[in-house]
């Protein structure tokens, strides 16, 4: 059965004992399955974009509207959010973030 790391309304991660060393992200209707290097470089990503749309004098667009852009490593694709949308999706990489550097501290003084 599957480690649930962290969710929230928009989504949720785990680990499946399976899939070494895979997190599974899943949010809205994505879902992706990533190594830690994978997941630290996608968090990368969107903290840039969400920083990018909070701290700016003019919002982006219409914060109910699906008008934010993520770029992808993938040629000619991003993944489009709302504000909101992009909220969830940060606080969730940043929960699953800090509950997996917490547990290789654990393992680390055990």
């Amino acid at each position: 059965m599957a480690q649930l790391l962290h969710h929230n309304t928009f989504g949720y991660t785990a680990r499946c004992p399976r899939a070494a060393g895979f997190v599974h992200l899943c949010f809205g209707n994505l879902g992706l399955a990533l190594t830690p290097a994978e997941l630290a470089d996608f968090r990368t990503r969107i903290a840039s974009t969400y920083r990018q749309c909070t701290t700016s004098s003019r919002p982006p667009c219409d914060p109910d509207a699906r008008c934010i852009a993520v770029p992808t490593p993938a040629t000619r694709m991003a993944m489009v959010f709302t504000l909101a949308e992009l909220t969830q999706l940060v606080e969730l990489l940043d929960c699953t973030a800090l509950f997996l550097e917490a547990e290789e501290l654990l393992k680390g003084g055990a």
